[in-house]
């Protein structure tokens, strides 16, 4: 898997940076320039998602891949979170 680091959350709003580090893909993969986490996004938009409603807010959400380690010249994975 990795570290996760959330760097930024707002429930309410369906918002949210995810910071990845140490990924377990990329270390399988390496340094093939293309984003391989993309399996994460899923689970963080239905995590948002199952939050944001059982604390009564109406919000549905996607995720996406902003950059990955396993591209040239970045060190570490990161997701946004946002509404639909």
């Amino acid at each position: 898997m990795g570290i996760f680091k959330i760097e930024q959350l707002d429930i309410s709003k369906g918002t949210a940076t995810v910071r990845l580090d140490h990924s377990a893909f990329v270390y399988q993969y390496g340094k093939v320039n293309r984003k391989v986490d993309y399996m994460f996004t899923g689970w963080f938009a239905g995590a948002m998602d199952q939050i944001g409603q059982s604390l009564g807010y109406q919000i549905q959400t996607e995720a996406q891949q902003v950059q990955s380690a396993a591209e040239d010249g970045v060190e570490f994975g990161l997701f946004q979170v946002s509404p639909i």
